[in-house]
């Protein structure tokens, strides 16, 4: 017996909006050496210790039982990462409400030694 995952497939790119993407980028890029500013690429993610099992063997006829404590630990994350390797991230376990992402904004802005140009 072979167990078998779903495929994802990826929607392709449009080459006109990665070109337009890739043409404003230079721009930014140029503007960014004109005022020696760092730039950063920021993103947020949230994580949790939920189990995910998706699959279960059992003898034919019974249903599958999976032992869960209901224990989850949810903890959400933004993040910004320069060109150059720079990171900078807050942890939170609650959600990142616009607050939270203009305070972390403020927060790289007040540890950067260069201005900052966030994407």
């Amino acid at each position: 017996m072979l167990v078998y995952r779903k495929q994802s497939v990826h929607i392709k790119q449009d080459p006109e909006k990665v070109a337009r993407w890739l043409e404003d980028f230079r721009g930014i890029h140029k503007r960014a050496i004109e005022e020696e500013a760092d730039i950063y690429f920021a993103d947020e993610t949230g994580v949790k210790s939920k189990n995910q099992s998706p699959h279960s063997y059992v003898p034919k006829g019974k249903t599958p039982t999976i032992m869960v404590t209901g224990n989850c630990l949810a903890l959400n994350i933004v993040s910004a990462v320069s060109v150059v390797g720079k990171m900078f991230y807050s942890i939170s376990l609650e959600s990142i409400k616009i607050y939270k992402f203009i305070s972390f904004m403020g927060q790289l802005i007040a540890r950067s030694s260069r201005k900052v140009f966030l994407v």
